[in-house]
């Protein structure tokens, strides 16, 4: 892919490529990009694949207009692809298109037939588990993304949880950290936008294990939106041994949960919160994603048989304590609201969708939006 004519910085530089053993006996991948160390470390063998580092910094490189260029030879279809991505990203955000800098071609070889499936025990995941139409060589986890790296007994306690499920199912676990959302290039970045990159990157160095990742839709077909995973980029960060798999976009979450609810691994292990409960709770029951989650339940008289997930106060109280909703999960509410019959609820759900869809709310979405342009330079 040639660079952008109009380019006039210098490119973002991925060197010094590198796998060792620490001494705690786990592997770590490593590399400076941009001259800050970006590594990736599990107790499971992984491989030095520049494909990895390139593909969790294309986002950064479009965002500020930077060629990126590798000391490693990259493979051929993960670059044809990536033209393709960039294409995308382009139409959606307005990114520039950069060229990607390497000293040749890899001739590889065919990918392992074993596959992945993305497991972080939220709605999503236990959906394509337990309905997907493929049983899944391995459950991988990523610790470092959504649970920040240096919350070591957070990492724990959410690691031994899936460990159970994971013994549960008879599907071993894979496990990855990384320090990639405190790299200076990659931070400022909307992580909305980059999280599916993030989940390629770490297939490309776990492709000794399996060559097939799936990853869950957050997201349905119906509502189509730009967001980090996504059906049409999601096969594109492939490469000959790396094949990615965009699966669940037929099904709203709510309804992916109506199909689960009653598996006893679901009731008992449903993990969602982004707030990360602690105490010993996999859920806080406060936040968004849990309050979401809990209208769900709530609406299909199933809620008592979660244990993990019971508000401290009412669920209207609980609603009208959500003071920000994303976008895309605006329409959810707007269903929950013409379904509610509690009059205390549907009271509480209109307040939230009023207040997240007027023009105050979109004004703060222009503000932020100017803010986080600004910051990534």
């Amino acid at each position: 892919m040639p660079p952008s004519r109009d380019l006039m910085k210098p490119p973002i530089l991925v060197d010094n490529l590198s796998c060792r053993k620490t001494p705690q006996g786990a592997y770590r991948v490593s590399a400076l990009v941009d001259g800050h160390e970006l590594w990736f470390e599990s107790e499971h063998e992984i491989v030095a694949a520049p494909e990895a580092f390139l593909s969790c910094m294309l986002l950064a490189g479009m965002k500020r207009k930077r060629d990126l260029q590798c000391a490693q030879a990259v493979d051929e279809v993960w670059l044809c692809n990536n033209a393709e991505l960039q294409r995308i990203f382009h139409d959606w955000w307005g990114e520039a298109i950069i060229g990607i800098r390497a000293p040749g071609l890899q001739v590889a070889p065919p990918p392992d037939p074993k596959s992945a499936l993305l497991f972080t025990a939220g709605v999503d995941s236990f959906h394509s588990l337990l309905r997907g139409g493929h049983k899944p060589d391995y459950l991988l986890n990523i610790e470092g993304l959504d649970i920040a790296v240096e919350s070591t007994d957070l990492r724990s306690a959410i690691r031994e949880h899936l460990q159970k499920i994971a013994d549960e199912s008879g599907i071993p676990l894979l496990t990855m950290s990384t320090n990639l959302r405190r790299h200076p290039l990659f931070k400022p970045l909307s992580y909305l936008r980059t999280h599916g990159s993030a989940m390629a990157a770490c297939a490309h160095l776990l492709r000794s294990h399996f060559g097939e990742l799936f990853i869950s839709s957050s997201s349905v077909r119906s509502y189509d939106v730009p967001f980090g995973t996504h059906w049409d980029t999601d096969p594109l960060w492939s490469s000959t041994q790396t094949r990615i798999r965009h699966t669940g976009c037929d099904l709203w979450r709510s309804d992916k949960l109506g199909e689960i609810m009653d598996e006893p691994i679901v009731c008992e292990n449903l993990r969602v919160c982004y707030q990360h409960a602690s105490n010993g709770r996999l859920n806080c029951s406060e936040c968004e994603k849990c309050v979401r989650t809990m209208l769900a339940l709530h609406q299909r008289k199933r809620l008592e048989q979660f244990p993990t997930l019971q508000p401290a106060v009412s669920l209207a109280k609980s609603v009208r304590r959500v003071s920000a909703v994303k976008d895309v999960s605006l329409p959810v509410y707007q269903k929950f609201h013409s379904l509610e019959r509690d009059p205390g609820i549907r009271a509480a759900l209109q307040q939230l969708i009023r207040r997240n869809s007027g023009p105050l709310r979109r004004l703060k979405r222009s503000l932020h939006k100017k803010w986080c342009q600004l910051t990534a330079g």
